[in-house]
């Protein structure tokens, strides 16, 4: 009987797990703590940035709804000029 060739990552199996790998560097409390702020006040740049990107976005918005409801009352006057017009004529017409 033959012995069966396992696939293996890296030198050892403990490898394939992510045990075996090497470990990062340990931070010192002020360096973790510096690294947590960076992170945070990128964090609150990007929350600003987004905010910035609604707000214009809703104010885009709000003109096309403003600009669609002036299109929806010059469409019903029109209608009503329409319908009246088309009232003579049903009356000439009688």
């Amino acid at each position: 009987m033959t012995a069966r060739n396992e696939p293996t990552v890296g030198n050892t199996a403990f490898d394939f797990l992510g045990f075996g790998g090497k470990k990062a560097a340990k931070l010192t409390p002020e360096q973790l703590m510096e690294s947590a702020l960076a992170g945070f006040t990128q964090a609150q740049t990007n929350l600003e940035v987004a905010q910035a990107r609604i707000a214009e976005q809703a104010a885009e918005h709000e003109a096309e709804i403003e600009k669609r409801q002036r299109q929806l009352e010059s469409a019903n006057a029109s209608r009503d000029r329409l319908s009246r017009v088309a009232e003579r004529f049903k009356e000439l017409l009688a």
